[in-house]
Formats: structure tokens, C-alpha cells, sequence
């Protein structure tokens, strides 16, 4: 991977307001990449707001199919 990011604990803290836990994982190097595109394109301002929105965003559509249903 061409581009180093950063921890940004203290950061994501002053963000949200909000203390968090760290949550490790692996993922694949070519999905990282695209992680890493989405930031460089200025659409996150980093690794940890990218996935943060995606898993926001993958709890928010099972809880509403979990009421759907």
C-alpha cells in the first residue's frame, strides 16, 4: 500500500464526543486500498470515519429490515 495513515484515537474522541473502543481486524490489501481511495478522494478524513460509516451504516439497514419483518 502507497498511503500511510495514522491512528487518530484522541481525534475520533473530540469528533464524536464520545469515549470508543478499539475493534482490531483483518481485512484484504486490495480492500484497504479502496478504503484508502474513499480517504484520499476527501470523502473521510481517515481509515477509522470510513469504516465507522460503514458499519453505521450496515446496523442501521439489518435493524430496519429486522423491523420490516
Amino acid at each position: 500500500m502507497s498511503t500511510q495513515h495514522k491512528a487518530t484515537t484522541h481525534r475520533d474522541r473530540e469528533t464524536t464526543g464520545e469515549a470508543m473502543d478499539r475493534v482490531t481486524f483483518r481485512e484484504t490489501e486490495s480492500q484497504l486500498e479502496r478504503v484508502d481511495a474513499l480517504v484520499d478522494d476527501g470523502q473521510f478524513p481517515n481509515r477509522s470515519e470510513a469504516i465507522r460509516a460503514a458499519l453505521a451504516q450496515l446496523v442501521s439497514e439489518e435493524t430496519r429490515g429486522e423491523n420490516d419483518g
